[in-house]
């Protein structure tokens, strides 16, 4: 056989391997495809049947695969960068008290807050349950609140070169010529689970309290997730326990989100991924994505 013949041979067997090398791969992907949309067409299935109605489209995305934060509660070096002069602070069992000229702040270990320029305090995450708080439709009051207290709260939050805590306002509330602004911080551009209410009065904040992150966490771990489909089944659960008289005639979700709950162990913090199951009429369940347990603020 000439050369000329023996490499066109060549080629053509190298062709007809790659022919059936991309057949047996297409074949493997189709049988995995469809045992896959088999078990999503079953688990939907059980899941009708106890009146959860779930789209196919909320199980056939990616997995997510969200990490595990861990840090430590530093206070001391929070006061070495919020002191001024003339300001007086006190480190105690539960966290730091600082006294300045424009008021009193409260930062705990376990990262809770608030703040005071008056001697009395009220918090304004209570205030905003009393009659004569209605929820402001934006507006220019709204926008006032909203840039004063995000203002008020990045002078508060540490600072680092690798992560970054954002305000997000979630709402504001008007009574007179007071409000009040309702926000999260977003961490690795996702919403965490803590909240802050400002109160402003006359352009100024004058109260606030809630869950302010003061640290920054220092050591990021892969964890195995539990996956939406088993949230789904604890759903199912919940649902077939319910007694008739508290059943609803269905549920149909309407979204599925993530998030992060910070978990405090003495010292130790850690930012647990979450996950939030809302139904079309506003009923939601949020669960940790690690255990699989209900989240509890």
């Amino acid at each position: 056989m000439h050369w000329k013949d023996l490499k066109t041979f060549a080629i053509a067997v190298l062709l007809v391997v790659d022919a059936v090398f991309v057949f047996c791969i297409f074949e493997h992907w189709h049988a995995e495809m469809y045992y896959r949309n088999n078990l999503i067409d079953s688990a939907v299935s059980v899941f009708e049947a106890s009146g959860l109605h779930v789209d196919s489209s909320f199980l056939e995305k990616k997995k997510e695969s969200l990490p595990v934060y861990q840090g430590m509660s530093d206070l001391q070096s929070l006061s070495e960068s919020l002191e001024y002069p003339g300001d007086f602070s006190r480190m105690e069992e539960d966290g730091l008290r600082l006294i300045g000229e424009d008021g009193t702040y409260f930062f705990g270990y376990d990262f809770s807050f608030f703040y005071s320029r008056e001697e009395r305090f009220e918090m304004p995450s209570e205030l905003i349950h009393t009659d004569g708080w209605a929820l402001l439709a934006g507006g220019e009051t709204a926008a006032v609140c909203e840039c004063v207290s995000a203002d008020f709260l990045k002078s508060l939050l540490p600072v680092n070169r690798k992560y970054k805590y954002i305000p997000e306002c979630l709402a504001v509330y008007g009574s007179g010529e007071e409000s009040i602004a309702v926000f999260s911080l977003r961490f690795e551009n996702r919403k965490t689970e803590n909240k802050i209410f400002c109160r402003v009065s006359q352009g100024k904040v004058v109260s606030a309290d809630g869950m302010l992150c003061t640290a920054f966490p220092d050591e990021r771990k892969k964890a195995e997730n539990i996956g939406l489909c088993n949230l789904l089944f604890e759903e199912k659960a919940y649902i077939d326990a319910l007694d008739a008289s508290e059943r609803k005639p269905s549920y149909t979700v309407a979204d599925v989100s993530y998030s992060y709950g910070v978990y405090f162990d003495e010292n130790i913090f850690y930012f647990i991924p979450l996950c939030r199951i809302t139904y079309a009429d506003g009923e939601s369940r949020t669960y940790n994505f690690i255990s699989g347990e209900l989240y509890v603020p």
